[in-house]
């Protein structure tokens, strides 16, 4: 604290001193050759902080434009106003599933065992009423007794399924069934 007070008051006597028309190394030597200070005015007012350098406001300050970009422009996404109403939900088609089930069968059409080792899988066929032709699911994992049939639309289905044996023998088509989805 000390010595910004006497930075301050040395600032103080400097300017009172160039006002004068002295300067502090002619003052020190005439206080020196007679002995005696010489008479100083006292300012009335003492500078209590030392001047500080502030920035001109934000408003003066104005870049300097260049005579080329200093770097290659950059694309600015902009932003489209939304709508004033959300934009409709497109309808979605209903779909269906049927599941399909069935018991494995344990004898031939001609009454003899059927092993589960000698079915070689299954034969699902399924329609819409007013389709001509029936899609086929083919399963061929013997221990499988129910599959699921996904995307249909809403409608009248009709189907049936067969056995394969081992030996690339079909049974007869089972009971044609029909089931109606979606109302």
């Amino acid at each position: 604290m000390n010595s910004k007070f006497s930075i301050i008051a040395s600032m103080a006597l400097c300017v009172i001193l160039t006002a004068c028309g002295g300067d502090l190394v002619d003052s020190e030597r005439a206080s020196n050759q007679s002995g005696e200070a010489p008479p100083v005015d006292t300012p009335s007012t003492i500078p209590t902080a030392a001047p500080t350098n502030t920035p001109p406001p934000a408003e003066e300050l104005q870049p300097n434009p260049t005579a080329a970009p200093s770097s290659q422009p950059v694309a600015t996404p902009t932003v489209e106003p939304s709508p004033s109403q959300a934009p409709a939900v497109p309808d979605r088609e209903v779909t269906y599933t049927i599941v399909v089930e069935w018991d494995i069968p344990s004898s031939r059409e001609n009454g003899s065992d059927l092993l589960l080792s000698d079915i070689a899988g299954y034969e699902i066929f399924y329609k819409k009423v007013d389709d001509p032709e029936f899609l086929k699911i083919d399963v061929d994992i013997a221990t499988t007794s129910e599959v699921t049939i996904s995307d249909l639309s809403a409608g009248r289905y009709e189907l049936y399924i067969t056995t394969l044996d081992s030996d690339g023998l079909r049974s007869q088509n089972s009971q044609l069934l029909s089931a109606t989805i979606g109302g």
